[in-house]
């Protein structure tokens, strides 16, 4: 909760970012825990020579996905095989709530730009088996794509999402 604010952080962020609040709502996903300025972790981001992800001027949303809890992640042919196969050692650390319709939509909404992604071909449906860290907020613009799309970042050390997600879907984007 902010300083001066007199609710709850769930008020809070209902009131402020009502698109977010419904998508992590609606999934009965778990309990926000804190709010980040999208500014701040943009500047931690640069810091440490990544391309900033969140929309300027948004607030993230800080929780614990709780198990049972789905999420939609975009990823290249290779980490689909490996997926399908049961390799779980290729689930990134980024997904989104929301439906992912096409490779267009992953291009500007979610800024998957192709020096930061080149193969945006498959998208996986993950269930969350172990409950698991989160900062969701708001894409932001990516040399030249909108971006806008809710997103998570998943915080857990790379390659260890075996840990806490099973595929339970996938298909191919066009």
């Amino acid at each position: 909760m902010r300083s001066g604010c007199f609710c709850s952080a769930a008020s809070y962020h209902s009131h402020i970012y009502p698109y977010l609040y419904s998508e992590h709502s609606s999934a009965d996903a778990g309990a926000i825990r804190a709010f980040k300025s999208a500014d701040e972790i943009n500047a931690m981001m640069q810091a440490a020579n990544w391309s900033p992800a969140w929309k300027s001027g948004t607030t993230i949303a800080e929780s614990t996905l709780k198990r049972g809890t789905t999420v939609n992640m975009v990823v290249d042919e290779a980490a689909f095989k490996a997926q399908i196969s049961g390799n779980k050692n290729y689930v990134g650390n980024w997904a989104t709530f929301r439906e992912v319709p096409s490779q267009a939509f992953v291009r500007n909404e979610l800024a998957f730009i192709p020096s930061l992604k080149s193969d945006v071909s498959y998208v996986a449906e993950l269930k969350i088996i172990q409950p698991i860290n989160e900062q969701l907020g708001i894409v932001g613009s990516q040399s030249g794509a909108a971006g806008g799309a809710s997103q998570i970042n998943f915080i857990y050390p790379q390659r260890q999402g075996w840990q806490y997600f099973a595929v339970i879907g996938a298909r191919r984007l066009l």
